[in-house]
């Protein structure tokens, strides 16, 4: 799974305004927000049933302007000897 999400503020939220998802872009990150990036064989395995958030509104972070949360894949299935 890969994430690469960075929040930023909305030029066009009105003065005053206090609620966060009208103030920024991507405040909050949720799991549907992860996309499958296939590493070797992998997309012909997962053909038709790519890998992917059971449920895509859990909540992972809060960001604010100027954050960025990246999520690269740092997992490899180690062979055994």
């Amino acid at each position: 799974m890969d994430l690469r999400v960075r929040c930023d503020r909305r030029p066009d939220a009105q003065k005053g305004e206090t609620d966060p998802r009208k103030l920024y872009y991507d405040s909050n990150v949720y799991s549907g927000m992860l996309e499958w990036s296939p590493v070797n064989q992998q997309p012909e395995t997962f053909r038709g049933d790519e890998p992917r958030p059971v449920v895509d509104d859990v909540l992972l972070t809060k960001l604010r302007p100027g954050q960025v949360c990246l999520y690269p894949p740092q997992l490899e299935k180690l062979e055994s000897s």
